[in-house]
């Protein structure tokens, strides 16, 4: 993943902008992978997750569960304990502390679902940089997805190999 990343920042074949949001994706995971105060790791998380899924003119929440459905890497939406699930109350406990100063109803846990989707964001982006080599891009893919699986139809946007590697368990899924 590493070297895949290492082409991708040096690429010419996308934008200054996109590479700094990149590097500062990664730059924020990092720094929340370290992070001794939960609240502020998953505080980190979040910022990055938002760096690389979120259009300025765009709505956060709807822009990040389609993007974070997107990089999932599974049609699994339907479950109770789906990642896109896991993100969506992970998400209103960021809208509370942001918002309201409540920041008590953050876990661990919670923490380690942001960085782990993240994680996956980075990785596949960096292993599918034809599809995703700009925001508008992952932006423009995600849509697309989210409308074929709204009409209950196969995507033919959906980029092939998209991986999800399971933190907590140390498990690749394709």
């Amino acid at each position: 993943m590493f070297a895949s990343l290492r082409r991708l920042l040096r690429s010419k074949k996308i934008s200054s902008s996109w590479r700094a949001d990149l590097r500062k994706a990664m730059a924020l995971l990092g720094r929340s992978l370290v992070e001794m105060s939960v609240e502020v790791a998953f505080l980190l998380a979040c910022i990055g997750l938002e760096r690389l899924l979120v259009l300025s003119n765009s709505k956060h929440r709807e822009q990040l569960l389609k993007g974070v459905y997107l990089f999932s890497g599974r049609n699994d939406a339907d479950r109770s304990d789906s990642v896109e699930k896991q993100f969506d109350n992970a998400y209103d406990k960021r809208c509370d502390f942001v918002h309201k100063g409540e920041a008590g109803s953050i876990t661990l846990t919670d923490a380690r679902i942001v960085q782990e989707i993240l994680f996956n964001v980075v990785l596949n982006i960096s292993t599918h940089l034809k599809p995703f080599n700009s925001k508008g891009a992952v932006a423009d893919t995600a849509r697309k997805i989210d409308a074929a699986r709204r009409l209950d139809i196969e995507s033919r946007y959906w980029p092939r190999n998209m991986l999800y590697w399971h933190c907590t368990t140390q498990k690749l899924e394709n």
